[in-house]
Order: C-alpha cells, then sequence, then structure tokens
C-alpha cells in the first residue's frame, strides 16, 4: 500500500532494531518511519529481517551507495524491500537501469517512489533546484531535494523554493540540512513540504531534530488544525 500523502508527514529515521524504534516513534508522534538499510547496524539481512516486522508505522526503504556493496547488490536490496515497504527512496543520480529496476519492482507493489537528490556541496540557485526537482518528479511520485547551506539565505531559498513548488508537478520535500536549516525540518511542511525527517535515536542526517520536536514543533505553530 502506498503512502497516504493527504496531509505533512513526519519521517522517523532509524538504523537499527526498526520494529521497536517504530512503536517509540510513533508514540513520541511519528507518522512514518525510515529504515536506513545502508547504515543499519547488522547489516543488509538484518535490516530486511527488522523492515518485514516492522508494523507499527508505514516504512520507507532507503538504501544509499556505500563501499559495502555493489550498484548490483543495493538494487536488489531495494526491491526485496519493496515486497514489505509502504515506500522506497531511490536517488536521481542512480544509473538509469537501477532506477528502472527499482520503480518497476514499487509499481508492480503499489509502493510510493520518493526520488531523491542531496546536495552536500551547497545550496543551488531557486531555479535550479526546481530543475532538480522536476527531474524527480518524472522519476517517482515524490520529489526529495535536501541541499546544504552556507548562510543564511540559501535557508530562504529554500523556503521560497519550497512556496513555489507547491503549485508545480506532485508531492515533494524539501529541506536545508546541518544546523542553519534545521528548521526547516518544521517550518517547510507548512509551505508545502509533504515530508519531514527527524531521528529517534541517532541521526541520519546533519540538522535533524527529534520526533518529539518536530511533532511538537508543528503543533506550537498551529501547522495541523
Amino acid at each position: 500500500m502506498a503512502l497516504d500523502l493527504s496531509e505533512p508527514l513526519v519521517v522517523a529515521a532509524v538504523s537499527e532494531d526498526a520494529p521497536h524504534k517504530a512503536r517509540g516513534a510513533r508514540e513520541a508522534g511519528a507518522d512514518v518511519v525510515e529504515v536506513r538499510i545502508d547504515m543499519y547496524e547488522g547489516g543488509t539481512e538484518a535490516a530486511l529481517s527488522d523492515l518485514r516486522d516492522c508494523d507499527a508505522l508505514p516504512v520507507i526503504a532507503t538504501n544509499r551507495p556505500t563501499d559495502e556493496e555493489s550498484e548490483e547488490e543495493r538494487v536488489e536490496t531495494l526491491v526485496a524491500a519493496t515486497e514489505h515497504a509502504e515506500a522506497v527512496d531511490i536517488d536521481v543520480s542512480s544509473p538509469e537501469e537501477s532506477i528502472e529496476s527499482v520503480v518497476d519492482a514499487a509499481r508492480d507493489d503499489d509502493v510510493t517512489v520518493i526520488a531523491s537528490h542531496h546536495d552536500f556541496e551547497g545550496t543551488p540557485l531557486i531555479d535550479g533546484m526546481m530543475e532538480t526537482l522536476e527531474q524527480a518528479w518524472e522519476v517517482g511520485d515524490v520529489a526529495k531535494l535536501a541541499v546544504t547551506p552556507e548562510d543564511e539565505g540559501d535557508v530562504l531559498d529554500l523556503l521560497r523554493l519550497t512556496l513555489e513548488a507547491r503549485d508545480g508537478g506532485g508531492p515533494f520535500c524539501a529541506i536545508s540540512m546541518g544546523a542553519l536549516g534545521s528548521y526547516t525540518r518544521f517550518v517547510a511542511p507548512l509551505y508545502g513540504s509533504c515530508l519531514t525527517y527527524a531521528s529517534h535515536g541517532s541521526g541520519t542526517a546533519p540538522g535533524q531534530l527529534t520526533v518529539r520536536e518536530v511533532r511538537e514543533y508543528i503543533e506550537r505553530f498551529g501547522f495541523e488544525e
């Protein structure tokens, strides 16, 4: 079953003991759990086993490239994960055949495809970020863009993009990473981002707030009725 994107979702990113973490994240206010297979303690087999047993929340399966797996192995893992997840994340910089394999498997299992792009070097101009979202929409159901700000202006550009993109080609997620951009984790949903990622336990990305913090700020600032 695909993700319900009718309202912004708080995603708890975890890299260990997903069934237990998902239950705790749900109590803290998460709507979804992201299982980071590439960072998982115990390795790929442990991640897939826990993913199958993770029934407290809908699951996003993510497996970024590492030195531990070949590209073929990485994609095989993601394809296997589509049988037990509501969504799967594939980076748009992946080889075309990798993208096709994951998307085809996701379509067969009615799984949401998150087409992502991460820029760890900086924040492109707004037009460039919009082009990246448009490319991602061509690949998946949700376009995800995470960028790295060098100053406060970069963070504001990301939020400006978020405002403009909500009238664009489909659901999207926009994140400004690191300490400078940490507040976009709860502000961007107000502007149209359909997913926001938070930590539950060890963080999996720079600038993540905890699930409880994100949920508290969303409720405090009136992002929910």
